[in-house]
């Protein structure tokens, strides 16, 4: 009877030993997992940051070239308007005069 209580506090000892093994190999499993899960998202983080930059300088340098293209427009533009009330400023100063005192002889 005593071998068998001896062999029973046996076997529940290996158990125990064996069951300490495996939550201890979990842990360290575990652990190893959230360092590497973390790893990765640090670097996935890291490259999507890298393509964002990327992608505002691109863009920024696009925005640029239209922004200069529609100044470099409302100059020619501008120019165009001066040149029109250069030559058609005192037509149009007549054509007033003339709209104004026909208006009052009425």
């Amino acid at each position: 009877m005593e071998d068998i209580i001896k062999k029973i506090l046996d076997i529940d000892k290996i158990t125990r030993e064996a069951t300490e093994n495996t939550d201890e190999l979990y842990s360290d499993a575990k652990n190893k997992i959230d360092k590497n899960i973390s790893a990765i998202q640090l670097a996935e983080i890291q490259k999507i940051k890298k393509r964002i930059e990327k992608y505002r300088k691109t863009e920024l340098k696009k925005t640029e070239i239209k922004l200069q293209d529609r100044k470099n427009k409302n100059r020619a533009v501008l120019a165009s308007m001066n040149e029109r009330v250069k030559t058609n400023s005192d037509i149009w100063v007549e054509n007033i005069v003339n709209r104004t005192l026909t208006k009052n002889e009425i």
